[in-house]
């Protein structure tokens, strides 16, 4: 069973960054991986619909995995270049014996008829195939035994050939050996870390709802209350004419207790205002009858759209 941290949950989404790439997640949208010669491996889908730079993408779902909000899977190791740290690539064969890349590969045939083994240009006679051996013409009764490769430089046949890499952005040759490497990930959110995020409350998507409904919004505000206590607020809303409404997002993966309850109570009681609080956790029996003991404002939801449906029709009948 996957553990997260509820209070890492609630932080994440305070960060604009983090909480598009929370909900683009949420949404159950792909994590696909892709690779080009600009930007080398990463995250095009999420960087286009959570505002990220390519350069950003792979170490913020790093991040979040390393938080068990998002599980990983290596695909392959990358080699990149000690020099530019580029991964555009390319592997240079060369002779293992004098160094040189004018190599060529040679197959190794065999006429089955008799037998005969040789390299194919030995079958190469003035434009035909033809076995050196018993002179016949060949066509379809040969097969590849073996291959080989031969440098045009030396005359060396091997079975393998010598490698280095080349990059081909700041034009160095090195070897496995001299470069850095990195695993190549592909991310996958779980069923159960899904349904998580779904029940998170993303406060960019209600300050939105409150702006487009006329509503000037203040964000991130701190009251002090009349005890000298400052009590800190997602949103404070205000009309032309009439009084502020603050708004509280309670992102928890806890039931909201009784304790909970009076915490909001003494809150609202405190810096004198008409305060909605807003949540997707389990609420008991008992704390929902305190709430209606002390009339407090709150938007119960199955999920973030279903606190979202509800926080509109709070606004509509504010507007009204």
């Amino acid at each position: 069973m996957v553990s997260i941290d509820e209070d890492v949950l609630a932080k994440l989404v305070k960060d604009k960054t983090l909480e598009k790439v929370l909900y683009y997640i949420a949404e159950g949208k792909p994590l696909s991986i892709h690779y080009d010669l600009e930007h080398g491996y990463h995250y095009p889908q999420i960087e286009s619909e959570a505002e990220i730079l390519p350069s950003e993408s792979a170490r913020i779902l790093s991040d979040l995995a390393s938080l068990k909000i998002l599980s990983e899977k290596i695909l392959f190791l990358s080699v990149i270049c000690p020099t530019c740290h580029s991964t555009n690539i390319a592997v240079v064969y060369r002779c293992p014996r004098c160094g040189s890349v004018a190599i060529r590969k040679d197959l190794l045939m065999e006429h089955i008829p008799c037998g005969y083994i040789g390299f194919k240009p030995s079958f190469e006679e003035k434009g035909l195939a033809v076995c050196p051996r018993c002179g016949k013409t060949v066509s379809e009764d040969v097969r590849i035994v073996g291959v080989w490769f031969v440098c045009s430089s030396c005359g060396s046949r091997f079975p393998e050939p010598g490698h280095n890499l080349f990059c081909r952005i700041c034009k160095e040759f090195f070897t496995v050996k001299d470069s850095s490497m990195e695993f190549i990930v592909e991310y996958y959110v779980s069923d159960e870390v899904s349904a998580t995020l779904r029940k998170l409350i993303f406060p960019s998507r209600i300050k939105s709802i409150l702006e487009d409904s006329g509503f000037r919004v203040e964000e991130n505000i701190a009251v002090k209350g009349k005890s000298g206590v400052v009590h800190p607020f997602d949103f404070i809303v205000r009309r032309d004419p009439g009084r502020a409404i603050a708004f509280l997002i309670e992102n928890t993966l806890k039931p909201i207790t009784e304790a909970k309850v009076i915490e909001w109570y003494t809150r609202s009681v405190d810096v004198g205002m008409d305060v909605v609080y807003v949540t997707a956790a389990y609420i008991s029996d008992g704390a929902r009858n305190l709430m209606k003991f002390y009339d407090l404002s709150v938007v119960e939801a199955e999920d973030s759209r279903d606190a979202e449906a509800k926080v509109r029709k709070i606004v509509e009948a504010l507007r009204g």
